[in-house]
């Protein structure tokens, strides 16, 4: 597993707490805000998990990590488009998030 994609998952759950501590502080803080969190989390560790079990974990817990950063993703988008944040609020977390993705897919090609 690359330094990197670990460093960038490490990252991402930073900002999204950033985020919810934000959204929390201005009473803005949706039912969807701890999804949001647990999922961010969730790329990060399941990407700790695949980085350190055996080649026969690997594939699931990289698999989950794909799976946390797409729905990342979504919920960040849906809450751009139900006000919770603006278009431009949610844009560079989003950019992250699509990073992040595409940084696992090509991980799990190796």
């Amino acid at each position: 597993m690359k330094a990197e994609l670990i460093e960038s998952s490490f990252d991402f759950s930073i900002r999204l707490i950033e985020l919810i501590k934000y959204l929390d502080n201005e009473g803005r803080e949706f039912p969807l805000s701890q999804r949001l969190l647990n999922c961010g989390n969730g790329v990060g560790v399941n990407l700790r998990m695949a980085e350190i079990s055996g080649t026969k974990s690997r594939p699931s817990a990289t698999e989950n990590s794909l799976a946390c950063a797409v729905e990342c993703g979504y919920l960040l988008k849906l809450m751009a488009k139900t006000g919770y944040l603006s278009e431009l609020q949610s844009m560079p977390l989003r950019d992250t998030c699509n990073q992040l993705v595409d940084l696992i897919i090509e991980a799990k090609k190796q």
